[in-house]
């Protein structure tokens, strides 16, 4: 059975928290027989090219009306920016996903979205306290490298995505 994994970037994302996830899933189908694939799509808040801060441009399809079995949310600079941008918190608040991960900062997207409230997560340990100032609900694990709960995973900084991702994969 395949499964369709979305991997949501925005303006100014980190290339790290998208390309470690996302290479762990292509390792993956190498292994897997055609009937048991990971479908990746890479999407942002409309269809065309965001660049990240390292000025690498991704082509996008649109989040907006899409469902996955996972979208994994990307942390990076122009986070702040896009945990306000009311098309991916509308697309994420229409059911998006059976399963909600972030990678690093992306769990600032998820909180502003609503999915952490009450939830055990983690984030980049030198941002921690700024998302349990934002959700003081949050059962904050800075100090775990991949925390699930539920629906929603999260994982510290940028090379943890890795980690999530294999964790995924196992599961």
């Amino acid at each position: 059975m395949c499964q369709i994994i979305g991997f949501l970037i925005f303006p100014d994302f980190n290339l790290l928290d998208l390309s470690g996830p996302l290479c762990v899933f292509e390792t993956a189908n190498n292994q897997l027989g055609p009937d048991q694939r990971y479908i990746l799509d890479i999407c942002g808040a409309h269809e065309g090219e965001i660049s990240s801060s390292t000025g690498a441009i991704m082509r996008v399809s649109s989040l907006k009306g899409k469902t996955f079995d996972t979208l994994i949310v990307v942390g990076g600079k122009g986070v702040d920016t896009a945990s306000r941008d009311p098309d991916i918190l509308s697309a994420l608040n229409t059911r998006a996903a059976s399963r909600y991960v972030s990678v690093c900062t992306g769990a600032f997207i998820l909180a502003a979205a609503g999915k952490l409230a009450g939830k055990r997560a983690t984030t980049h340990w030198a941002r921690a306290s700024e998302l349990k100032k934002m959700l003081p609900n949050i059962h904050l694990l800075a100090d775990e490298i991949v925390v699930e709960d539920g629906d929603v995973w999260t994982s510290a900084g940028a090379t943890a995505g890795m980690d999530i991702a294999l964790a995924l994969v196992e599961a």
